[in-house]
């Protein structure tokens, strides 16, 4: 069970909503997230094309979409942090679960992160850890930690601006 978020720290306080665009310059290559996966030409190509984020909060809900070609996410979290399915993000069949709560974050604007954990079994099973939260020049940062069961790590650092 998630631990709940201490007072001072808010889903409020996160000011995460916005439509966000990928900054390539500052953002770290995902080539080994992609390689780790096994990811085909055709997601591959996709995956590249995921240049807008979309970020929804409310009182009782995060919502994390984006979408081009074959790949279309839309992922809600319980801001209670109760476990909710997911769809796996690489298209692959296979139960998949996340949570997602408030951490503190010093290295954040607002003091604080949204941690999103997801957990996926069958082929390549694992878990990805992503952490959300907006830094003190106002960019939208997206920080990804996965790990593969079979062995495998992967970590990488992605940032946006309002679009």
């Amino acid at each position: 069970p998630a631990e709940p978020a201490p007072p001072a720290v808010s889903w409020e306080s996160l000011r995460l909503s916005g439509t966000w665009q990928r900054d390539s310059a500052r953002s770290s290559d995902d080539k080994g997230l992609l390689d780790l996966m096994d990811m085909s030409f055709a997601f591959r190509q996709a995956y590249g094309l995921l240049n807008t984020l979309e970020i929804a909060q409310s009182a009782d809900t995060l919502r994390v979409s984006t979408r081009a070609l074959i790949i279309s996410l839309d992922e809600r979290y319980p801001t209670s942090g109760a476990a909710a399915k997911q769809s796996r993000r690489d298209l692959r069949p296979g139960a998949c679960s996340g949570r997602a709560r408030v951490v503190p974050r010093a290295d954040a604007a607002a003091g604080a992160a949204a941690e999103v954990k997801l957990a996926f079994e069958d082929e390549k099973a694992g878990t990805v850890t992503e952490y959300y939260y907006i830094d003190g020049a106002g960019a939208l940062v997206r920080e990804v930690e996965l790990a593969l069961r079979e062995g495998g790590r992967f970590e990488g650092v992605t940032y946006y601006t309002r679009a």
